[in-house]
């Protein structure tokens, strides 16, 4: 039987990353996510949305799933509408709770963050 996946879809406002938490926190427990991975999840996520509500103007999106022994976090937020850098400490911080961090800008500006945590 497929695990679940974690779907959200969240408008940038000021409780985003608060909202996400709070969605993704138990999704983790329910999917078994250990304490310390699930903890760093959720670090993982509030930055991510974060990052998206500071810089772009639109939706968050972020699906999670467990596969292989491992957890996986999408978000993808919309182009900047600043004129500012994208790379502040926020993605240090994602890299240091994750074994993998992908970073991919489309060709539309979205920006896709795909993030693995080993489940040990």
């Amino acid at each position: 039987m497929p695990r679940p996946l974690l779907t959200l879809h969240i408008p940038p406002a000021a409780v985003a990353p608060a909202v996400a938490r709070r969605a993704a926190a138990p999704w983790l427990r329910e999917t078994g996510v250990p304490d310390a991975a699930a903890a760093n999840a959720l670090l993982v996520i509030s930055e991510l949305v974060t990052d998206g509500v500071l810089h772009s103007g639109g939706d968050i999106d972020i699906r999670a799933e467990v596969e292989g022994g491992a957890l996986f976090i999408h978000v993808t937020t919309p182009p900047s509408v600043l004129d500012a850098p994208r790379e502040g400490v926020g993605l240090g911080l994602v890299g240091a709770c994750c074994d993998v961090v992908d970073v991919r800008d489309d060709v539309s500006g979205f920006r896709h963050v795909v993030c693995t945590i080993a489940l040990r």
